[in-house]
């Protein structure tokens, strides 16, 4: 079991160019942000239930929580070669993610850290979309839909996600730039931290990203 990580601030692009590596490399894409979503919506999931105050007021997840969620994803895809998008977010869920891979007789190859400005990530996630019903995303001046506000994929209506407004954009950056100072540092020192300038046209993000990792 191989395991890559995939870091960066909202609107760094984890989850447009995560899946294309993924596909390219033969890796599982696993965003903890949309399994955290999608478990939120079960009102019968009882730690997705608990997700929701902190979700909505723009926080990350406790490291509690989210490593009950890993150590259930690594049961679930034991064998397989994996690709974290969003995670980890703190140096406690570093160090747990390599300590659980290691259990289960895999290992952490490269860590990739997406790099943009605060004034990027707050435009970028404002011009995003996001399916109501699929869940299909959309980039308004990079990606957008072939009819304005319908989803092509199943023609649902589009909406501008509650955590990709503004404020809370904002609130996100903060959070996320508490923590990623130490996670760097940890990933570099075991020299396997990557940066990559992710202001880039995605095309360019993939092809850099693809030089380093898919081998």
């Amino acid at each position: 079991m191989r395991a890559f990580v995939f870091m960066g601030p909202p609107g760094a692009g984890k989850g447009t160019v995560a899946p294309i590596i993924a596909e390219v490399g033969n890796l599982l894409h696993i965003s903890t942000g949309d399994v955290i979503r999608e478990r939120m919506k079960d009102l019968h999931d009882e730690w997705g239930q608990r997700c929701i105050p902190y979700m909505d007021a723009g926080n990350f997840v406790p490291d509690d929580m989210m490593l009950e969620l890993l150590a259930e994803l690594l049961t679930i895809h034991e064998g397989q070669d994996l690709l974290f998008d969003g995670f980890p977010r703190t140096p406690v869920q570093a160090k747990a993610l390599e300590a659980m891979l290691n259990k289960h007789g895999g290992c952490l190859e490269k860590a990739v850290l997406l790099e943009i400005s605060p004034a990027t990530a707050v435009e970028r996630c404002g011009h995003r979309r996001t399916c109501t019903s699929c869940g299909e995303v959309y980039h308004l001046l990079i990606r957008p839909p072939e009819k304005e506000g319908t989803c092509t994929v199943c023609g649902s209506e589009l909406e501008l996600r509650e955590d990709d407004s503004a404020d809370m954009v904002a609130r996100r950056m903060a959070n996320y730039e508490k923590g990623i100072a130490a996670i760097v540092a940890y990933y570099g020192d075991q020299y396997k931290l990557v940066r990559i300038d992710a202001s880039c046209p995605v095309d360019d993000v993939v092809a850099a990203v693809v030089k380093i990792l898919v081998k």
